[in-house]
């Protein structure tokens, strides 16, 4: 869509007026909405509480259901209008949904989305495209990981940027634009639809099967292989808790933001995001990750120096197990999880095939050289034992990066273009 313009309606919302047609002038679509339609505050709400009553004095398209002349509807934010008439489609905005509008971007800030421990995301709009991303801010002064030290904790933020901008694949999330101001960082990003523990507790048996497991399983060894071939290591590949874990020099609160879930052309599509805590990894000695996913390496005192790609790929392997068995390996409530992460001691699942855990034994594995690699993961006989899994994958990226139309790349690429030219990166 592209916004030329917009009529208040009261203090909190208004409308959007999209694909703008030359030969009309906003003083035409007026008189046509005034033939039409008429929207009231319901005078009962409170201030934020209020409902947008769509009152029909004409014939008129709500959500593609036609109204007549006395009908009503209770309007709620994205929904279309359409006057046949003058061959126009409008779009509701409720600006309830907006907090703040960001400096130097024309971007809207929305509903919250999450929070970790060095910022919190919420939805944004562009006004004039309307657009939607994620918005990551990150306030130097509210940082829960370096606290007070101001210097350090914009340093890492920085760094997230630069290597975000590092890597393009489609199991990667995209960082499109960013922006600093004195006091905080925002980071605009690509919006999925949810995060991957939300789409485990979706399924009735919350678990995945194990051909779900599979693909999704899939999908993010793609992503992570693509970020290890640029020396990055991400550091905090995660599933769910909501509990305060320590590492030794560290501590944040455990959230499921890291993995998120879309739907691309009628196919699941899995992507690696929140590289935070992320590094390139050439003899790293600062030991930062949550504990869940912690890696023996990570909890032994007496390793200094370790691989953050290597420490990836036991978190893969949790992050596996989460998915087959619908629990964690190491329960995150036991006095004794750190004995248990160092001893790589876990109860096995029972109710898959053979090669699947014989996969997650391979990654769990306490010496980090015996460790499957993340270039070695996508040949585990694990990937090879289906026809029917080779072929959807074969699909599914075949048309992202085939040789035929290219179509779905050219889609995140297109996309990302537009973001970048619109919102004039820097």
């Amino acid at each position: 869509f592209i916004s030329c313009g917009s009529r208040q309606i009261n203090k909190k919302s208004k409308l959007v007026f999209s694909s703008w047609h030359p030969i009309l002038s906003k003083e035409n679509i007026d008189t046509s909405i005034k033939q039409h339609f008429e929207i009231r505050r319901d005078e009962e709400g409170s201030e934020n509480q209020f409902l947008a009553i769509l009152t029909c004095t004409g014939t008129v398209y709500w959500n593609n259901e036609k109204l007549t002349e006395g009908q009503q509807r209770i309007l709620q934010d994205g929904d279309l209008i359409s006057i046949k008439s003058i061959r126009k489609q409008l779009k509701f905005i409720d600006m309830r949904q907006e907090v703040a509008q960001i400096a130097g971007l024309n971007l809207f800030l929305g509903r919250f989305l999450g929070k970790g421990g060095s910022g919190e995301v919420r939805v944004g709009f562009d006004v004039r495209t309307l657009q939607k991303f994620a918005v990551k801010t990150v306030n130097w002064n509210e940082d829960v990981i370096f606290e007070s030290d101001f210097s350090q904790a914009r340093s890492f933020a920085l760094g997230e940027v630069e290597l975000m901008r590092l890597v393009s694949h489609q199991n990667v999330l995209r960082l499109l634009n960013f922006i600093e101001t004195p006091d905080k960082l925002n980071l605009v990003l690509e919006l999925m639809e949810f995060d991957l523990f939300d789409a485990v507790e979706k399924n009735p048996q919350r678990k995945f099967s194990e051909v779900e497991a599979k693909f999704a399983a899939y999908q993010v060894a793609q992503g992570l292989q693509h970020i290890h071939k640029k020396a990055i290591a991400h550091m905090d590949l995660k599933v769910s808790t909501e509990n305060l874990h320590e590492i030794p020099t560290f501590t944040l609160k455990f959230q499921p933001n890291n993995i998120f879930v879309t739907h691309l052309d009628g196919e699941v599509c899995y992507k690696i995001g929140d590289f935070g805590l992320s590094k390139i990894d050439v003899n790293l000695t600062q030991k930062m990750s949550t504990l869940i996913c912690a890696s023996p390496e990570l909890i032994d005192p007496d390793v200094e120096i370790f691989s953050g790609r290597l420490h990836d790929c036991w978190s893969f392997g949790v992050l596996i197990y989460f998915l087959l068995s619908g629990r964690l390996p190491f329960d995150p409530d036991d006095d004794f999880i750190r004995v248990y992460i160092s001893y790589g001691q876990y109860y096995p699942i029972l109710d898959v095939s053979v090669s699947a855990v014989n996969f997650i034994n391979s990654l769990l594995v306490v010496d980090p050289n015996c460790r499957l690699r993340s270039d070695q993961i996508l040949s585990h006989a694990w990937f090879d034992d289906e026809e029917a899994f080779a072929a959807r994958v074969s699909k599914f990226y075949g048309e992202i990066s085939g040789t035929k139309s290219n179509e779905k790349q050219e889609k995140f690429e297109v996309a990302r273009r537009r973001s970048v030219r619109l919102m004039s990166m820097r």
